[in-house]
């Protein structure tokens, strides 16, 4: 489970473009583009909770308080060691910044409520990583594409979703289980 951004249906088509520009088909051979319908913008990873959970992350999440606003992504980036091509904004935008802040205080808020109990695999999701805007483009990167920086591209957030990740045949498809607006 995680909190995320999700750009519209035109934007996602966008984004899917520029996954593959500038590529030979040889170069198509070294990456696994994300599907459109699974491109988003995370802002807090939650890993498997439960139901109880779930209700205490979003009676946080529902009490975001901030207007529309716009990322400007501008810019491909290859990072080698996740091995991923992703989407990012050159500058983050502070209201970007604020909601993936609140989206981890969230996180932070049920984890302190949870009673002590031996380490599990959704207790490693808790680990402090830096927040870093992008949206992933391709997954399993084996070799470096020739990058192309595209037009930027200018994207009206208007609301966060909670978004559960969920095994279909042999790939994760992506499933909206609330969705609050700005």
């Amino acid at each position: 489970m995680f909190a995320a951004l999700l750009p519209n249906d035109q934007l996602r088509d966008q984004m899917n473009r520029l996954t593959l520009l500038g590529m030979s088909a040889a170069d198509i051979n070294h990456i696994h583009p994300v599907p459109a319908a699974n491109l988003h913008l995370t802002l807090a990873f939650y890993g498997e909770i439960d139901q109880q959970t779930q209700v205490a992350i979003s009676a946080e999440l529902a009490e975001i308080a901030t207007e529309p606003f716009e990322i400007r992504l501008d810019q491909i980036e290859f990072w080698p060691k996740a091995g991923i091509l992703c989407l990012v904004p050159t500058e983050p935008p502070a209201q970007l910044l604020q909601l993936a802040a609140y989206a981890d205080r969230a996180k932070c808020a049920w984890s302190q409520q949870r009673p002590q109990r031996r380490r599990s695999r959704s207790d490693r999701v808790l680990s402090k990583q830096p927040f870093s805007a992008h949206v992933t483009l391709a997954r399993r990167v084996t070799a470096l594409p020739p990058l192309v920086q595209p037009a930027p591209l200018n994207w009206t957030v208007d609301g966060v979703s909670l978004v559960e990740s969920v095994p279909v045949a042999g790939h994760r498809e992506y499933r909206i289980r609330e969705f609050w607006p700005l």
